[in-house]
């Protein structure tokens, strides 16, 4: 992989903060995020950049929060059990070339995130 590696122009350490707080989040999402996500924590990617860009990243999403006054709690980088994911699961597994289950899957990406963000 190059050094300067980006995704559509915007370095991996921002795709990478994006994918994760989209696989972390209350929301339900597709499983290309995870499948991404995953694929990404493979590379060698700059900790504290990413870290830079969760904390943007959380400052925009919380101000938009507090507007109609929910609660914003410290944010634990995690995917909960009882996280829902849609779309189909096979077909951004395949194009990545990766052979795990979602549960595996999600497995190694808390223990990334426990070891790299927590």
């Amino acid at each position: 992989m190059k050094e300067d590696f980006t995704f559509l122009r915007a370095p991996l350490e921002y795709a990478f903060a994006d994918k994760i707080l989209a696989i972390t989040s209350e929301l339900k999402r597709p499983y290309k995020h995870l499948v991404d996500a995953y694929s990404i924590s493979q590379l060698e990617v700059d900790i504290d950049e990413l870290k830079k860009y969760l904390a943007v990243i959380l400052s925009l999403e919380n101000a938009t929060r507090q507007n109609p006054g929910m609660q914003i709690d410290g944010y634990q980088y995690e995917i909960k059990p009882n996280k829902q994911f849609s779309h189909g699961y096979y077909f951004p597994l395949i194009q990545a070339g990766l052979n795990l289950n979602a549960g595996e899957m999600i497995q190694r990406m808390n223990q990334y995130m426990s070891a790299h963000l927590n």
